[in-house]
Parts: structure tokens; sequence; C-alpha cells
């Protein structure tokens, strides 16, 4: 059973108690993953001791001991153009599991991607049919 206090951390919070240097140092070595910090310093050929000083470790476990960090795959925000480019290939006829290797992002982000798509055609659809439907109405007068 998984321990019920365990907390996602993101990281803009990890930031917050560290640096950016030390975020980039994180997303460059666990990019587009979900790591667990241990509540007490780690053996040495862990490999958070391999990728942190000693004093750089001793501030994520003081902060985020015995929890998680969702690490992003950058530290800039490349949503926009990423969903450009998944749309880009998808009308292509790319497969989903091509598209997410292209794109440099995950198969459940061009999962999503698509899935917003197709809602906001299907919303665009609706609303175009409901003034047509207005303008086909005869009127009383």
């Amino acid at each position: 059973m998984l321990n019920e206090s365990l907390r996602v951390i993101f990281l803009k919070e990890v930031v917050d108690v560290t640096s950016i240097a030390f975020a980039q140092k994180l997303v460059e070595k666990f990019r587009g993953g979900r790591i667990y910090i241990p509540s007490k310093m780690p053996h040495e050929k862990h490999e958070l001791r391999q990728a942190f000083s000693t004093e750089e470790l001793e501030v994520l476990i003081e902060n985020f001991g015995g929890n998680q960090i969702d690490v992003p795959l950058s530290l800039t925000n490349r949503a926009a153009e990423r969903r450009r480019i998944i749309l880009d290939m998808r009308s292509k006829n790319m497969r989903i599991c091509d598209i997410h290797k292209s794109a440099n992002c995950t198969y459940r982000w061009v999962q999503a991607t698509l899935k917003k798509e197709r809602e906001r055609r299907k919303a665009e659809e609706n609303q175009l049919n409901l003034f047509n439907d207005e303008r086909t109405k005869k009127s009383k007068y």
C-alpha cells in the first residue's frame, strides 16, 4: 500500500528552496521522470549522491524527504510549440508513438493534446450549428 502522506512535488517548489541552477541539474539528470527523495542521506552509490553535492542533497532531503518530485522535460514551457508539432504530425496520419518521440514529449501528452483538439473542434462545430439552426427557422411574422 502506498504511503498516504506521500506527496508529489513540482519543480517550482524545488526552485523556491534551492536555485535555478539546481533545478537545471535536476532536469538534465532526471528529465521527464518522477524521483523519490529519501528521508535520510542515501549511500554513496545512489544516483542522487552521484548527481548532486552533499550540501545540495541535504537541502533537498530537509525540504522534500519522503516525497516524490515530478521532473519536467525542460525548464521552459514549450507547450504551444509542441501542440503545433503534434497537430501537424497527426494531420499527416503519423502514429501517436512516433509523434511523441519526434515532439519530445510523453505519449500521454500527445493523447491529451489530440483529445483537447477533438473537443475544441466539436465545440466549434456545435456553435456553428447553433447559428445555422437559428437562421433556418421561419419567422412567425
